[in-house]
């Protein structure tokens, strides 16, 4: 059974929220560009990773406004006020201090979130993320046809192929992405984000973070590759004193089709994490 729904609000927005399970530490989720939080729990990975998780810790997973159950906008918010939705869930939740996991596109905002709230955030999680828009869309023509997708074909869950390529051929779960794509955001919603988040570039804020922070990243993932992605994170820990671990973990799933901490492969990245939630005093 699905947790319970809850609201923040941010502002003037509702921001759609989730807490549940009773571990020792609090992990807080901001996840990629688009989400719905009550449909993940239909996905039989996704509630196994999330229900891993439960066990382990206290956890707290959100949709960034204007996606998901969160309230649509009239207005695009910028960086900022999109970060202060976690900063408003965390007040609403009663939680002052967690550990923050930011998954691909939502890595950009747990990492403005840690350098603007750093009493708050006790260490940081990266998971497929990228510090520039165009670690991610290379090339106009990559984008540009992405958005042809997103208007010819948003909805039909076509685009699993690129973001849990281990699933291709998977129909059942094509259904459930195609419905998480149509419940996630509307055609022109995602349209307007992308371009939106087209202006992405935290190379300038990376050096500010002081927290103990974990970058895990597949070594084949197809949308962001390792080649783009890790570039600026050595920069991020050889500018502070911090347990920055570059994971280049096995396997060409993302997070939608399975969970980085699940892997046999990746077991010393979760004593890593471990390490991070739940350090010894």
């Amino acid at each position: 059974m699905a947790p319970e729904i809850r609201y923040a609000k941010s502002g003037d927005v509702h921001i759609a929220y989730q807490v549940f399970g009773n571990g020792p530490g609090t992990i807080i989720i901001i996840p990629g560009f688009i989400s719905h939080i009550e449909h993940s729990w239909d996905s039989p990975d996704q509630a196994r990773w999330l229900n891993h998780l439960a066990r382990r810790a206290q956890v707290v997973i959100f949709d960034k406004r204007g996606t998901g159950l969160s309230d649509r906008l009239g207005q695009l918010p910028n960086l900022d006020q999109r970060m202060d939705d976690a900063r408003a869930v965390m007040d609403a939740a009663g939680i002052e201090r967690a550990a923050i996991m930011g998954v691909s596109e939502g890595g950009s905002l747990a990492v403005l979130f840690a350098a603007s709230h750093p009493e708050r955030c006790s260490a940081l999680i990266l998971y497929g993320v990228f510090a520039r828009f165009s670690d991610w869309f290379p090339t106009k023509q990559k984008f540009d046809g992405f958005l042809n997708y997103v208007e010819t074909a948003w909805g039909t869950g076509k685009s699993v192929a690129a973001f849990a390529p281990s699933k291709k051929g998977d129909a059942e779960f094509q259904r459930w992405w195609g419905r998480f794509e149509r419940l996630g955001g509307s055609p022109s919603a995602v349209i307007n984000l992308m371009r939106m988040n087209s202006e992405i570039n935290i190379d300038n804020i990376l050096p500010s973070i002081l927290v103990p922070t974990l970058v895990l990243h597949r070594t084949e993932d197809p949308t962001v590759t390792p080649r783009q992605s890790p570039k600026p994170w050595p920069r991020l820990a050889s500018k502070s004193a911090l347990a920055c671990i570059p994971a280049r973990l096995s396997g060409r799933k993302r997070m939608y089709s399975a969970s980085p901490f699940i892997s046999r492969r990746a077991s010393w990245a979760r004593r890593a994490r471990a390490r991070l939630l739940f350090p010894e005093p």
